[in-house]
């Protein structure tokens, strides 16, 4: 298995912090698919909404945020 990893500027991280809703309902939406291919989207959607919002210095509301996420 591989697995992509990919680094996101500072900008990029920026408008996923400001529009984090998609990002949030993307990962909903792909681990609700119960199956690997979705897990791995559910999986990489999370992967930058917590850089992004670590990028922000606000690791405690995603924490908030994602607790809240594996309890549904």
């Amino acid at each position: 298995m591989s697995y992509n990893c990919e680094v996101f500027s500072a900008n990029a991280l920026t408008a996923i912090y400001r529009q984090c809703e998609p990002g949030c309902q993307q990962a909903h939406e792909q681990a609700n698919r119960t199956c690997p291919s979705g897990y791995d989207a559910a999986s990489r959607y999370l992967h930058q909404l917590f850089e992004a919002y670590q990028l922000h210095d606000n690791s405690a509301s995603f924490e908030r945020w994602f607790k809240r996420f594996v309890a549904s």
